[in-house]
């Protein structure tokens, strides 16, 4: 998103650092609440599938959080172009909307008397 409190920034300053030192500091996020928002999406059981399609600079660092604790994926196509990449990307989103899922699951574990689990 461009507009609104979650806004992505996209400076002309992310491209100086790129081939520097200070390339990392792109793969870490400049806009907060992208994790709340996945809390908020997760409790009411709904999954982030992320199709990015750009020629241009992407926060994606920001903005991965909405997957990744969702239980969704990223698909990334950097200098998009239909003709190139199109059918791909309809393979990707056709494979996601008929896969199938699984809400809910439950799994136990067992173990043996005197063993018990600390951490999970």
């Amino acid at each position: 998103p461009s507009v609104g409190p979650s806004a992505l920034k996209s400076t002309k300053e992310n491209l100086r650092l790129l081939n520097t030192d200070r390339e990392i500091e792109m793969l870490k996020p400049t806009v907060e609440g992208y994790k709340e928002l996945a809390g908020e999406l997760t409790r009411v059981q709904i999954t982030a599938e992320m199709f990015l399609t750009t020629s241009m600079y992407m926060d994606v660092a920001s903005i991965s959080p909405l997957a990744r604790y969702t239980g969704g994926d990223i698909r990334y196509y950097p200098g998009f172009r239909a003709d190139v990449q199109g059918e791909k990307l309809r393979a990707e989103l056709q494979h996601v909307c008929t896969r199938d899922m699984g809400w809910e699951a439950v799994m136990r574990v067992r173990v043996s008397k005197g063993w018990k689990i600390t951490n999970f």
